[in-house]
């Protein structure tokens, strides 16, 4: 595995205690939580994941320069690492790899002078340096700001998503490595990706049983929904679908998964299944910039009708076979007691979501924050990727902001959704 140098570790990111989360309303078992001790606990052989974003990584990547590509990133709020030096060896060609001198200024304050465009190259172990001649108090440097991408959560709490807590936890070997996290190794798999429906989801999963890849000793974690839930909600706010239309079609969706979460647990793997979460809580209903044809209410019996279809048909299934992560009960309310915690539990913590920022993106780039249909630049996928801890909103907080945009988990959801993971897995199963 590999490792940050110590100069690069994030020195806001303390250690987090875990409590156990188990049997807690907001992670009920589907046949109830277990009791007494347990003399074993099950360690799957393989995670495989289906989803959405939510349980997914950009592996695509992005080009940085001509030296090379950055992947790992998550649609969240992706936590750096990052280190400033200023250069004053003029002999050097690369002040990142080799500066014999460098300069301390006097104050944190002081002020860096540009004198030309910066560059970016990319570095080993996610390192993204970015290096620009100019002064600082009067003195001639290069500055080099080297930003590492931390796409492993055993570096902190709150970097990874999730399923990646929910593998690190349970044990290394089940990391999700390679193109999905360089700093991981493991054999977990993801077929998760950004935009999934219930449906996608559905063929996949009874493909991997046709295959032999869902078996005996594998865990099985389903993550999807809110696509369709959105897409319905839409509709209804549109006029172009009733609501008891939309309501009737989502729970038929909802049974649809819980007929691929049954099957899947008949081919002899341990099944997780999330539900999906009360955007009724989200910034895209909160938000001081929510649109006012928004409707909590309504939103909120969709997600419900969907989450009930498929926690009702399976309600017979062992809870030692299948567990529910609760996503849903995860926030019922928001808090609006001071300015510092409005942000935190009804806005967007990430920059790139809200119009009217400028940002840096991760190759160089400077682009206007939002989305194109919002005025912005951006994708609504780079709006995410783009996100880091150095692009947040004043008073957002890694460690205690819900949501990186409208609809998405931020680290510190993923961190708490990952907790419950683990523990459901230990309790059920």
């Amino acid at each position: 595995m590999f490792r940050f140098s110590a100069s690069l570790l994030p020195s806001n990111l303390g250690s987090l205690r875990r409590a156990s989360l188990a049997c807690l309303a907001a992670a009920v078992a589907v046949a109830g939580c277990g009791g007494g001790s347990k003399s074993s606990y099950f360690t799957p052989t393989q995670i495989i994941a289906y989803g959405d974003e939510n349980s997914a990584f950009d592996t695509g990547g992005i080009t940085i320069g001509t030296t090379g590509t950055l992947v790992g990133l998550h649609y969240t709020l992706n936590v750096l690492s990052t280190s400033t030096k200023y250069c004053t060896d003029t002999s050097t060609t690369d002040p990142y790899a080799t500066c014999a001198s460098t300069f301390s200024p006097s104050s944190s304050s002081s002020t860096f002078t540009g004198s030309g465009s910066p560059t970016f190259a990319m570095r080993s172990n996610q390192i993204v340096s970015d290096t620009e001649s100019g002064t600082i108090e009067s003195t001639s440097v290069t500055r080099v700001i080297s930003r590492g991408y931390i796409c492993s959560p055993s570096y902190s709490n709150y970097s990874g998503t999730w399923l990646q807590r929910l593998a690190y936890d349970l044990d290394s070997s089940l990391n999700f490595g390679s193109s999905y996290c360089p700093l991981d190794s493991g054999n977990a798999v993801t077929y998760a990706s950004w935009g999934k429906k219930v449906d996608a989801v559905v063929t996949e999963v009874n493909d991997s049983i046709t295959s032999g890849e869902i078996k005996s000793g594998v865990l099985v974690t389903i993550f999807v929904g809110q696509y369709d839930i959105l897409e319905k909600y839409d509709a209804v706010i549109a006029g172009t679908k009733t609501q008891d239309a939309a309501t009737t079609e989502l729970a038929t969706l909802g049974s649809s998964l819980a007929t691929a979460i049954r099957a899947a647990s008949n081919a002899g793997a341990k099944v997780l299944f999330v539900s999906v979460p009360n955007l009724k809580f989200s910034p895209k209903i909160q938000s001081a910039n929510a649109a006012s044809t928004e409707n909590g209410t309504l939103l909120q019996t969709l997600t419900l009708a969907f989450n009930n279809a498929m926690k009702s048909d399976l309600y017979d299934v062992s809870g030692h076979k299948i567990g529910l992560v609760d996503a849903f009960n995860m926030y019922t309310k928001v808090d609006d007691s001071d300015a510092k915690t409005k942000v935190r539990t009804m806005e967007p913590a990430c920059k790139t979501a809200v119009s009217g920022n400028t940002i840096t993106t991760p190759d160089g780039q400077t682009k206007a924050s939002g989305t194109i249909a919002q005025g912005g630049q951006l994708t609504e996928q780079e709006v995410l990727l783009f996100c880091t801890s150095e692009t947040m909103v004043t008073n957002a907080s890694i460690s205690a902001s819900r949501w990186a945009d409208y609809t998405h988990f931020a680290p510190l959801s993923h961190y708490t959704l990952g907790t419950l993971a683990y523990n459901r897995v230990r309790d059920n199963f």
